[in-house]
């Protein structure tokens, strides 16, 4: 549930996300967040634990692990792009791309969705997972319930809320 800004645009290792800012442990990775919109002094860092996926070709905790980069250097890098001896970061038009490029592989409209779609969609798992307000606060990094206007919930779920009303109503 990062935003853009925090790995994308003109690389500055005080704001960007670096891989020094990784912190690997047993049960997968501590990812440190030294600046973001909501602690743009660094008064606080705030950290978003990775549990590894055994078995799982899409674990974060396997692709952070295999990415070649120094602890100065950016988290995402442009693949096969470096620049005097160093790797480039992800702009956020690369970011643009990328979101793109797989919304059209999975066959999705590409109008409907954009790189804020993935906090949206970061909420709404929490939120279908059962975490509760202060939980999705806590790993989104959020200051206040502006992210309850992301989540989608399924026809399922307001299903079970009317009939929870219903039951209450009676």
């Amino acid at each position: 549930m990062l935003r853009k800004s925090q790995f994308a645009n003109n690389f500055n290792p005080k704001k960007q996300l670096t891989r020094g800012d990784l912190q690997f442990i047993e049960e997968g990775l501590i990812v440190n967040v030294q600046w973001s919109k909501i602690s743009q002094k660094h008064s606080e860092i705030h950290q978003i634990p990775l549990k590894r996926i055994d078995d799982c070709v899409l674990c974060p905790v396997l692709a952070y692990s295999i990415m070649p980069a120094l602890p100065h250097e950016p988290v995402f890098g442009l693949p096969n792009v470096i620049v005097n001896g160093k790797i480039c970061a992800f702009s956020k038009a690369d970011i643009d791309k990328m979101v793109n490029d797989i919304l059209v592989r999975c066959y999705m409209e590409t109008n409907q969705y954009c790189f804020h779609s993935l906090r949206r969609g970061g909420a709404t798992c929490a939120s279908a997972a059962g975490c509760v307000h202060s939980e999705i606060c806590t790993i989104g990094n959020l200051v206040s319930s502006c992210y309850r206007g992301y989540i989608k919930h399924t026809t399922d779920k307001l299903y079970y809320i009317s009939d929870k009303v219903g039951q209450y109503c009676k």
